[in-house]
């Protein structure tokens, strides 16, 4: 009878074994780093960051890697941004979620870095106190600051075609990614309604 039992224990253990954690394809944060120059204007870098995040619920998983890098003019702060993903339709759901909007094609023809970036296949956005720019491959850039005219600037510097053409790794995610999952948008209280 004992021995019955542990047989069942056994098997059934090894039925609920734990699924091996998630592999993700992404570009290397020092290679990101690299990206990312020691000034912008008169923003000199104070430091850098690399995030990274694993996320999932019932829309899908998004692992992403981000090399951050912090500038300083006085008191005023500039941050600059530069990310990998393995889910970049995740990723935009998330960011059209959160407030981003498509920065209007106005504004992007008047810029020659903005409409020659859109040209390579990046699509631009408008961001709170910011600018971002996302590649279908998986790629992000992302500056901002309190000065309207600095994210615009910051994003420019970075090479995109370089950027684009970074090799990916294979990389198991492991606690430094997993992060809760972001909180879904909250309706409209007016029912979306300006007034």
């Amino acid at each position: 009878m004992h021995r019955t039992l542990l047989l069942f224990a056994l098997a059934a253990s090894g039925c609920a074994s734990v699924p091996p954690p998630p592999v993700a394809d992404l570009v290397p944060a020092d290679e990101l780093t690299a990206l990312m120059p020691d000034s912008v204007g008169a923003f000199l870098a104070t430091g850098d960051e690399v995030y990274r995040g694993y996320f999932a619920d019932s829309a899908g998983a998004l692992t992403l890697v981000t090399a951050a890098r912090t500038y300083m003019r006085g008191a005023v702060m500039m941050t600059l941004n530069v990310s990998s993903m393995d889910r970049p339709d995740r990723f935009r759901a998330l960011v059209e979620a959160g407030g981003a909007r498509a920065t209007p094609d106005s504004v992007v023809q008047a810029d020659p870095a903005l409409a020659a970036a859109v040209a390579a296949g990046w699509d631009v956005y408008d961001v709170a106190f910011g600018r971002l720019l996302l590649h279908e491959d998986g790629r992000a850039v992302e500056a901002k600051s309190m000065l309207s005219d600095v994210p615009a600037t910051a994003v420019a510097t970075v090479d995109l075609a370089r950027l684009a053409a970074l090799t990916e790794e294979r990389v198991t995610v492991d606690t430094s990614f997993v992060r809760a999952s972001p909180p879904a948008p909250a309706p409209p209280r007016d029912g979306g309604v300006i007034g």
